[in-house]
């Protein structure tokens, strides 16, 4: 569902949040094709919404800085900045546009085991059925 340039301009958004980025391309491609099969059973509207939303963060960020580069031609510094400041505005559209960029991600990609793993947190198990003695 998404193009290779959304993709970078999500990877730009992405990144930095996700603990050990680098290593996590698996993971966010992962994470992404779970975003996508999402978008792809709500209305057709949403995702359409979403595919805009990149697009206009992708070109907004010609406008913030003096070069004239997209967004996912900054270098992942500047787009690390970029994010914060939009995450930071004092425009509510821009704080929760971003946000919720990042929440819809971030479910997918925080219910991935291997992530999980990573971060410490331990497989569910199943709890023992009580003794005979204690019921």
């Amino acid at each position: 569902m998404f193009s290779e340039r959304e993709k970078e301009i999500l990877w730009g958004i992405m990144a930095p949040a996700m603990p050990g980025h680098p290593a996590q391309r698996a993971q966010f491609e992962r994470a992404l094709g779970e975003m996508a099969a999402l978008l792809a059973t709500a209305d057709r509207s949403i995702s359409l919404a979403v595919r805009l939303l990149l697009h206009l963060f992708d070109q907004s960020a010609r406008l913030a800085n003096w070069r004239m580069r997209p967004f996912a031609r900054l270098s992942p510094k500047r787009q690390e900045r970029y994010v914060v400041s939009w995450s930071r505005s004092r425009f509510y559209a821009k704080r929760m546009a971003i946000r919720s960029l990042m929440m819809l991600f971030m479910v997918h990609f925080y219910a991935d085991p291997e992530v999980k793993s990573s971060l410490g947190f331990l497989e569910r198990q199943s709890i023992p059925p009580w003794p005979e003695a204690l019921r």
